[in-house]
């Protein structure tokens, strides 16, 4: 049992409150309920354990901490959150009456940031932040209708003006308009779902996004403007790209297109002018991402394998034979190897 936990556990007896495990991801969701002794069969484990005034999530990557949350409260209502990564104090909020009043964040246990919220009649008002020498860095003022409806967020930072506005019909939000001195995007709806996204420079249309529904699939089109280049992504009913088209005026740009195994990508075809490029994707029992198979016009060109999440190697092919290995740590090519020399060395 990795340390960390041992002496929480010895300050919370194990019989004193209801716990629970969890079979987890890095944003510690709970996925699915498992016994106490599955834990090391799982790379993620979230462990839950309630008492009365005190409830804390701990989140293990391997059998080690890795991310904690402690959330007290009194006479029943939140007061306060405490977030830990790796052991180390990095969130602090306060609550009052069940609203959020002040937020503190960490760098090496060091405060680089706090933030205060203000309210009138209950309804926020205000949100301001500071750095680590109690020098404002900006402050969010929120603008409501009489009916309480959010109208406006104004940014104040730094001698800018940041603008947000909020457009309502028949109580339901139909545009978003947020804006910079030398940029605005506007966000549109219908029936609660986002049809357009429109960037703009000035007065200058340079980006735009629309969203289009049928029978639950998404049909997203990117029109970058500035570029004269249309990608149109066709979305299955969980939101999963099948097919993605790059078009210019004149040509077609590529077309990708995508397939998937229980909830996993394990296949890949893009197609261009001059080539047809193949991935295939493998994973263990866990889910995990181990091996990745490119292949050029049927040709075997790089295979890509996973050692942990920050550790990989590529193997590079020529004539369909293993030319060189590179090493990778967290994204950094940090070695390389030419594999034909040392097999044809004597």
């Amino acid at each position: 049992m990795n340390l960390s936990f041992a002496l929480v556990m010895l300050l919370i007896p194990l019989s004193a409150f209801p716990q629970a495990t969890y079979v987890s991801n890095a944003l510690g969701m709970k996925i699915r309920e498992i016994e106490p002794g599955q834990a090391e069969e799982h790379e993620y484990v979230l462990r839950i354990i309630e008492g009365d005034l005190k409830t804390t999530k701990l989140l293990l990557k391997e059998n080690r901490e890795e991310k904690r949350w402690e959330t007290r409260y009194i006479e029943g209502s939140i007061a306060t959150e405490t977030v830990y990564t790796a052991g180390l104090l990095a969130e602090e909020r306060t609550y009052q009456e069940g609203k959020i009043v002040a937020e503190l964040y960490y760098e090496n246990e060091v405060l680089i940031e706090r933030r205060e919220y203000t309210y009138e009649d209950g309804v926020l008002r205000t949100v301001a932040a500071f750095d680590q020498n109690n020098m404002e860095i900006y402050q969010d003022i929120y603008e409501r209708s009489a009916t309480g409806r959010l109208r406006s967020i104004r940014r104040e930072a730094q001698g800018e003006e940041d603008l947000s506005t909020f457009t309502y019909a028949t109580g339901r939000l139909v545009g978003e308009w947020h804006a910079t001195d030398d940029e605005g995007i506007l966000f549109r709806y219908h029936g609660g779902e986002k049809v357009s996204v429109e960037t703009w420079e000035g007065l200058k249309l340079v980006l735009s996004e629309e969203i289009k529904t049928h029978q639950g699939k998404k049909e997203v089109v990117v029109n970058d403007v500035s570029l004269g280049i249309k990608t149109t992504q066709f979305l299955d009913d969980r939101e999963r790209i099948q097919i993605e088209r790059t078009e210019t005026d004149a040509d077609l740009v590529e077309h990708i297109r995508f397939g998937y195994e229980q909830e996993m990508l394990v296949e890949k075809t893009r197609i261009t002018r001059n080539a047809r490029e193949e991935w295939d994707y493998e994973y263990d029992d866990e889910g995990k991402l181990i091996r990745e198979v490119l292949t050029r016009n049927t040709r075997l060109v790089k295979i890509i394998v996973h050692i942990d999440d920050d550790t990989y190697y590529e193997e590079i092919y020529r004539n369909e034979r293993p030319s060189l290995r590179v090493h990778f740590s967290d994204g950094i090519k940090i070695s390389e190897e030419y594999l034909q020399q040392k097999e044809n060395a004597p």
